[in-house]
């Protein structure tokens, strides 16, 4: 099928997904609870559910920053000694670091979904995890060799800059979170070397022709000031979320949660896991598209290979941060989710993607989405 004709029929089905399950989705505070609209009927304590679900979050959020300040480890170890050792461990932590972020996903969508209740100083998903991205706003891109904050010698690279620039004009001028940190390491289609993060100490004759008048100015020192400022905000970013979630404080989100009504945190967390599944739905259709291409030998790979597998992981990855808003369904409801949730994770393993034909992947993926379809 034609390129265009493929994000033509791409387009289709997620416009049929979106209107069989979108339009039928009810705002937050009237979500349909499946069993009806008084607690009661759930046999719930919203008390207990509401300190199972934050004890499970900040438990997340605690692994999520183990993660990010490890990659802040292995990002320092980078620019300290350039090579593809130090490239390729820093990447690995990357994916390590993504896949705790995604544990966050039902923290970021119940504070989404109750804006006006949950105020927050600033927005956890965007700072976390701002997706997609311009690359070409970074560093360069495709026929752009010499474009983005790595090349613009007018913009100085300090923090407050980063924050001052971050989705300025446009939410995909990000130049901060995790996946523009990806960028920075990876490059594009996986092309960055250790050589890119050399450090500079002295102008040479081509950059003293370039006009270059400091080595504070040289690309590579540029590039190595902006990957050490982004991991550097993450951290503090990821710190930050960990402040909100302190119980010490009198602004924290957990107190703000338990003073809303019963009803408007069941709605809440509801209507955020049956978010999260239908963006799901859309996932497997767009990992359908990808894996019906390929055979079980290119998919064989360890999951620390570039772009092997990292959809599977994604859509596992969204879907596991369910589990710490199970405590607001019945338990009949909770085990069907539970059941569900771990088939999808059997079948995207990344051992069982690669031991099957692009068929029997197809299938196989075919039964999870009208599984998961059955939940929302």
């Amino acid at each position: 099928m034609p390129h265009a004709l493929s994000k033509l029929f791409l387009l289709f089905l997620f416009g049929c997904i979106f209107n069989l399950i979108g339009c039928e989705k009810k705002p937050a505070s009237q979500a349909d609870t499946s069993q009806g609209n008084d607690v009661s009927a759930f046999d719930i304590d919203v008390k207990s559910a509401s300190n199972e679900m934050w004890r499970k979050i900040n438990s997340d959020v605690s692994a999520a920053t183990e993660q990010i300040l490890t990659l802040q480890t292995s990002i320092d170890n980078l620019l300290a000694t350039p090579s593809r050792e130090s490239l390729d461990a820093a990447q690995v932590q990357w994916r390590l670091s993504e896949r705790a972020i995604f544990s966050l996903t039902l923290l970021m969508a119940i504070i989404e979904s109750e804006t006006t209740l949950l105020e927050l100083d600033f927005d956890i998903r965007f700072r976390l995890s701002a997706n997609p991205i311009q690359p070409g706003y970074l560093d360069r891109f495709g026929p752009y060799p010499f474009s983005g904050l790595v090349y613009d010698i007018g913009v100085p690279l300090n923090a407050g800059n980063l924050v001052a620039q971050h989705g300025l004009t446009d939410s995909e001028e990000a130049v901060l979170g995790i996946y523009t940190i990806e960028f920075m390491l990876f490059g594009e289609h996986g092309s960055r070397a250790a050589a890119d993060y050399a450090g500079h100490t002295a102008l040479s004759n081509e950059h003293i022709e370039q006009g270059l008048q400091s080595t504070k100015e040289i690309p590579a020192n540029r590039r190595r000031q902006l990957l050490e400022l982004q991991v550097k905000q993450l951290v503090q970013d990821i710190e930050h979320v960990n402040d909100i979630l302190d119980t010490n404080s009198a602004d924290a989100l957990p107190i703000a949660w338990q003073s809303l009504s019963p009803q408007t945190q069941l709605h809440a967390v509801r209507h955020s896991v049956n978010a999260i599944l239908t963006q799901a739905l859309v996932d497997i259709v767009q990992l359908q598209t990808h894996i019906v291409k390929k055979t079980g030998a290119e998919l064989a790979a360890t999951p620390d290979t570039p772009d092997k597998f990292q959809d599977a992981y994604r859509v596992t990855g969204r879907l596991n941060s369910i589990a710490a808003g199970l405590s607001y369904y019945s338990d009949v409801e909770r085990n069907a989710i539970e059941n569900a949730l771990n088939e999808t994770a059997r079948t995207l393993a990344p051992e069982n993607l690669a031991g099957q034909t692009p068929e029997n992947n197809q299938s196989a993926l075919q039964q999870v989405y009208e599984s998961l379809k059955q939940l929302i």
